[in-house]
């Protein structure tokens, strides 16, 4: 058989993932063909269902969920080759741990985390993230993020659909939230007012950092301290300190703290200030805010 032969049955069969081991010993897994990821899906649901997810029929689609699954909440390592590579991340008293919910939505051509992007099944920096659900562990991209709290995370099944990017809800968000991890572990900042008073703040950020509808825009998820998420929408070129004058305007609880940004996937800060919003790769991007 040729390369060019080869080739053609790679793009075909897809990528090889292994559950319940490594690449010698566990089971191999392919990931979707060319021409969808419904079988894929279906494997992903079946090995999550192997390592103890308890199905929870929603709606039109059924969902897995981790809750009662051990090896997502206790401790958990990050995947090395060998016993040296491999960096054990440690458990925290349920009693001191807050619960982090992420909802993973599998679709025929790809997945998604809550209301982010379209991510590629193929996509060689999905692997680990993918061979990790399969296995019953807790991807380290969502390990990070949790900060220290309990994770627990929901599957959607969608393989039947193909990738639809959420509406942005203009509806603010209500109740009060708990931070989930930062340099000062104790503190908390509480909502400001009530939903009313966040609406009229967001407004008010609106007016001052204007967007001109005639030039591209892009919306942006920012997950606060608290727990709660800030959509915020702004022009291609605005800059990330646009950005954080907009959450201490929208958010004024934020207006005396010092805090950082941070991109999710990949775990970056966002330090540039002058940076435009599209030269920094923020477009459509979830963001976190944690205080210093």
């Amino acid at each position: 058989m040729s390369d060019e032969d080869e080739d053609d049955d790679d793009k075909e069969t897809g990528q090889a993932f292994y559950a319940g081991g490594s690449s010698t010993s566990g089971q191999q897994i392919l990931g979707p063909p060319k021409k969808g990821g419904q079988d894929f899906v279906k494997e992903m649901f079946k090995k999550a269902r192997e390592q103890g997810a308890e199905v929870d029929e929603d709606g039109d689609s059924s969902s897995l969920t981790s809750r009662s699954l051990n090896s997502f909440g206790g401790t958990g390592f990050k995947l090395g080759s060998n016993d040296n590579d491999s960096e054990v991340v440690p458990s925290m008293s349920k009693s001191k741990r807050e619960e982090c919910e992420f909802t993973l939505k599998m679709w025929q051509n790809g997945f998604s985390l809550d209301d982010g992007p379209l991510r590629a099944y193929d996509d060689p920096t999905n692997r680990e993230f993918l061979s990790c659900i399969m296995k019953g562990k807790v991807p380290l991209e969502l390990v990070r993020e949790a900060h220290g709290g309990e994770v627990n995370i929901k599957m959607e099944d969608h393989k039947h659909e193909e990738f639809v990017k959420p509406k942005v809800s203009v509806k603010p968000f209500q109740g009060a939230g708990h931070i989930l991890g930062s340099v000062l572990p104790n503190m908390e900042i509480k909502s400001s007012g009530s939903a009313e008073d966040q609406k009229n703040s967001e407004g008010k950020a609106s007016e001052q950092i204007k967007v001109d509808d005639a030039q591209p825009s892009t919306s942006l998820q920012v997950r606060l301290s608290n727990g709660t998420r800030l959509v915020v929408k702004l022009n291609n070129t605005h800059t990330v300190s646009d950005l954080r004058r907009y959450i201490t305007i929208a958010r004024p609880e934020y207006a005396s703290t010092s805090f950082s940004l941070q991109t999710t996937f990949p775990n970056k800060e966002l330090i540039n200030d002058s940076e435009t919003l599209e030269t920094a790769g923020l477009l459509g991007a979830a963001i976190l805010l944690r205080p210093k």
